[in-house]
């Protein structure tokens, strides 16, 4: 698991070329095969540029987390967060997963997404990119 969000994090895919505005990459990831904890999270530039998007449209932000209740009753635990939009839609930032939903589990994958989308802001804004 470990191998597979290493592959795919954002400075090996640019670093191989295939890193497009759509190509999902890892977030965050820790993995500690000793307590059987896993916190992962993977967006793409164009998802995590919602969290910025909505911020800016005038409304307050509404941050969401969506986890199928069945798949977590499962032991899945797997999560969807993002934002509603003045469409009165779910526009996802990210997706998660995690070994236990826990505040610490949440709390990591949501400031690596806050990173992640500060980092992007300041990159495409300084080559006059459009967001």
């Amino acid at each position: 698991m470990q191998l597979f969000f290493d592959k795919q994090k954002r400075e090996t895919l640019e670093a191989a070329g295939e890193l497009t505005l759509d190509k999902p990459y890892t977030l965050c990831c820790e993995i500690d095969a000793d307590s059987k904890r896993v916190v992962c999270a993977f967006s793409s530039e164009n998802l995590l540029l919602n969290a910025y998007r909505q911020d800016h449209l005038g409304m307050p932000s509404m941050l969401c987390i969506d986890a199928s209740y069945r798949l977590v009753v499962e032991g899945h635990t797997c999560f969807l967060f993002g934002t509603q939009g003045v469409d009165h839609k779910f526009h996802t930032i990210f997706m998660g997963v995690c070994s236990s939903e826990d505040t610490a589990a949440h709390r990591s994958t949501y400031d690596a997404s806050v990173k992640e989308v500060e980092r992007l802001v300041a990159d495409r804004s300084a080559r006059g990119v459009g967001i």
